[in-house]
C-alpha cells in the first residue's frame, strides 16, 4: 500500500509532533490537520506542518490513506464513528490513546470499511499543546501497536514502516496485555506520585519546611504530578480494573513493609530495598519509555560572580537550549549545586561534553 495522504485528528503535543515527524517522509505528500482550535491550525499551516486544515471531521479526510486519532482517550471512539462517514474504503485508522481494550472493543462493533489498528506512542511530556510539539519526540521511543482480530496484516506493516521512519521502535502487543502493562508502568506511578505529593502537603506545617527543603530526589519522583489532571482522570477511569488490581498489590506490599518496620525486621527491610535496586538496575537506559525521561544535569561550581553566566554562555554559544537553570539549595542526592534542565537527550549529551571540555565536573541525573 502506498501512503500519500495522512490526516491527523487532534493537533496537540502528540498530533502536532506526528505531523512534524511525518512531514519529513518524502513519499507522504499531503497532511491534513483537524482540530477545534483555529489558531493552532493556522499556526501549523503557517509553519508548513500541514497542507490542509479543518475544524471538524468532514469530507477533507475522504482521500486519506491513514488517519491518526490523537484526541483525549474519552473522545477517540466518537472521532472514529465520525470518520466512518467520510473516509474511503480500506482507509487505515489508528489512535494514540494510552488505553486500548475498551477502545478496540467499541470500534470493532462499528460497521465500516476501514481498518483499525490500535496505537500508543510511549512518549510525551508534562506539557501539552501544539506549541510544545516537536518532530523528534518519537525518536528511540517505543510505539505500541495493538492489532485486533480484524486488523489486516498489510495495515500493520504499513504503520510499522511509518513508525520506523519517524525514528520510533514498533512493538506489537495484545490490547488487554497492553492495558495491564501501561497500567503498571504509567497509570499506577501517576496515582502514587500524586499520593506522595498530597501526603506531604497534608503533613506540611504552616512554616512549609517540607516544601522548602524538598530536594532534587523528591522533585524527581513526583515530577509527573505536574501532568494534566483532566487527562489523567480520564485515563485511570478508563483503565480502572487494571489500576485497581495493581493498587491492591501495592497496598499489600506497603502494609507488609509497615508491619516489618514496626517489628524492626531489618532483614525484610534490607531485602525490600535490595530487590528494588536489583530490578531497577536491569532497566535499559537507551530507549524512551512511557514517562518522559529527565534531561537534567548538575554541575559542580564555586560560588563566585559570573559563574552561572559563564555556563549559560558556553551552552548558548553551542546552540544548546536551556529549559531551566537554578541553584539547588537542598541536594542530599545530588553531587553538583547547579541544576540545569535541557530539552532532549541530544542536548543533554552535548551539554556534558561542552562543560567537561571547559573543566567543569558534570553529573547526569
Amino acid at each position: 500500500m502506498e501512503v500519500k495522504t495522512v490526516a491527523i485528528v487532534g493537533m496537540g503535543l502528540i498530533g502536532g509532533s506526528l505531523a512534524k515527524a511525518i512531514r519529513k517522509i518524502p513519499s507522504i505528500k499531503t497532511i491534513i490537520g483537524i482540530d477545534t482550535d483555529e489558531n493552532v491550525l493556522n499556526l501549523a499551516l503557517k509553519q508548513g506542518v500541514l497542507d490542509r486544515i479543518s475544524r471538524e471531521i468532514d469530507s477533507s479526510v475522504s482521500n486519506a490513506d491513514i488517519v491518526f486519532v490523537c484526541t483525549p482517550v474519552d473522545k477517540i471512539i466518537n472521532s472514529v464513528k465520525n470518520l466512518n462517514n467520510f473516509i474511503k474504503k480500506d482507509c487505515i485508522i489508528t489512535d494514540t490513546g494510552s488505553i486500548k481494550g475498551n477502545i478496540v472493543f467499541e470500534i470493532e462493533k462499528l460497521n465500516g470499511d476501514f481498518v483499525f489498528v490500535g496505537g500508543h506512542p510511549m512518549c510525551g511530556s508534562e506539557k501539552v499543546g501544539f506549541e510544545v510539539s516537536r518532530g523528534h519526540l518519537f525518536e528511540n521511543a517505543y510505539y505500541i501497536l495493538t492489532p485486533s482480530e480484524h486488523s489486516k496484516e498489510t495495515a500493520v506493516k504499513v504503520l510499522e514502516e511509518i513508525i520506523i521512519e519517524i525514528g520510533a521502535i514498533p512493538v506489537i502487543i495484545d490490547n488487554k496485555r497492553h492495558d495491564l502493562v501501561t497500567g503498571a508502568i504509567s497509570h499506577f506511578p501517576h496515582v502514587v506520585s500524586a499520593a506522595i505529593v498530597n501526603t506531604v502537603n497534608k503533613l506540611d506545617g504552616k512554616e512549609n519546611y517540607m516544601r522548602k527543603l524538598a530536594s532534587g530526589g523528591f522533585k524527581d519522583i513526583t515530577r509527573i504530578s505536574s501532568s494534566n489532571p483532566e487527562m489523567w482522570k480520564n485515563i485511570v477511569i478508563k483503565n480502572k480494573d487494571n489500576v485497581n488490581e495493581i493498587l491492591d498489590s501495592f497496598v499489600e506490599l506497603i502494609k507488609e513493609f509497615k508491619d516489618c518496620l514496626l517489628r524492626d525486621d531489618q532483614d525484610f527491610i534490607y531485602r525490600y530495598f535490595e530487590s528494588a535496586k536489583e530490578y531497577r538496575d536491569t532497566f535499559s537506559s537507551g530507549n524512551i519509555g512511557l514517562i518522559n525521561p529527565l534531561n537534567d544535569i548538575t554541575v559542580d561550581i564555586k560560588d563566585r560572580p559570573g559563574e552561572i553566566g559563564r555556563i549559560a554562555t558556553l551552552l548558548g554559544d553551542s546552540n544548546i537550549n536551556i529549559k531551566n537553570i537554578n541553584v539547588s539549595n537542598s541536594r542530599e542526592n545530588e553531587q553538583g549545586c547547579l541544576r540545569i534542565s535541557l530539552s532532549d537527550i541530544e542536548g543533554t549529551e552535548k551539554a556534558c561534553r561542552v562543560l567537561e571540555d571547559n573543566e567543569y565536573k558534570v553529573y547526569k541525573i
